[in-house]
């Protein structure tokens, strides 16, 4: 894969946001942290863990009722297999 070296740096940037960020309660930016995390779990193949991060961003959204990260979530979980070629 031509971007695998990118992607795996950009995963370990990611979780590395994420772990400062909840020393400072960004729980937005941890949101979005977790889509981009699991875009790119989706672009490795990576499928269960892509599924796990859009679904923690979900659950970080719906309190706040954050409904542009609720929809792009929802959004990237049911395209995310068609993109792969897979059946939902």
């Amino acid at each position: 894969m031509v971007f695998g070296n990118a992607s795996l740096a950009v995963t370990r940037v990611s979780a590395r946001a994420i772990d400062l960020l909840v020393g400072n309660h960004g729980q937005y930016e941890i949101c979005r942290c977790h889509r981009v995390l699991g875009k790119i779990c989706y672009s490795m193949g990576e499928t269960e863990n892509a599924i796990d991060h859009f679904e923690m961003a979900l659950k970080i959204a719906s309190p706040f009722e954050w409904h542009n990260q609720l929809s792009r979530n929802h959004y990237e979980l049911a395209a995310g297999p068609v993109f792969q070629g897979r059946q939902v």
